[in-house]
């Protein structure tokens, strides 16, 4: 179990399938992480999903991956991400997929301290060489470019309509029976992460 000033946070468990799912389809739209899925992931080592508590609520959830550049295609848009970054095939890659956390309990740094963790955890103990992370556009604004600039991370490259291929999302914002959304992709290089840490 992890720690962040007063919150919790602890890896899935098939008891608390049901109430992460419910909190993904409330943060980043129905479909998006089945049950079927959330099941499946508990019992796969190279992914992270870990659902956020205040006291015995849960209000949020972080979910990361660990993947070889191969497997990226299989993510909306990451075929096209891994043209724009130069890493070899042999490279191990993290993938910070989605983070929600109610409205209520925000604007507490809460994001920050999970991403810093997750952060030094995909580099030290996964041991990846980079890591990337798609952002939502929503018209023309970014809804997590502060979360992510000022935690270091770098824009990559634009993404046109990522999600429009898949026809179980219901996405809260377009509405549309394919989401249209745009997405932008930052990432974080292992020798800019050893250069920050050294700086501090």
């Amino acid at each position: 179990m992890l720690k962040f000033h007063g919150f919790t946070a602890k890896k899935l468990e098939i008891s608390e399938v049901v109430i992460a799912k419910e909190l993904c389809d409330k943060h980043i739209g129905k479909g998006m992480y089945p049950e079927e899925f959330l099941y499946d992931i508990i019992y796969k080592n190279n992914h992270f999903f870990y659902l956020v508590y205040k006291e015995d609520k849960a209000i949020g959830f972080f979910y990361c991956v660990v993947l070889l550049p191969y497997d990226l295609a299989e993510l909306p848009g990451f075929g096209e991400a891994f043209m724009y970054h130069d890493c070899s095939e042999n490279d191990i890659i993290g993938v910070c997929r989605s983070i929600g956390i109610d409205e209520a309990y925000r604007g507490m740094h809460l994001t920050d301290e999970l991403l810093q963790y997750f952060t030094s955890y995909l580099f030290n103990e996964a041991g990846v060489s980079v890591i990337f992370i798609p952002a939502w556009v929503k018209g023309s604004y970014i809804p997590a470019k502060r979360l992510l600039e000022d935690n270091n991370y770098q824009f990559l490259c634009y993404l046109e309509k990522p999600w429009y291929q898949s026809d179980l999302l219901e996405c809260p914002y377009c509405r549309t029976r394919r989401c249209i959304c745009d997405a932008v992709i930052y990432y974080m290089s292992k020798e800019t992460y050893y250069e920050i840490c050294e700086a501090i």
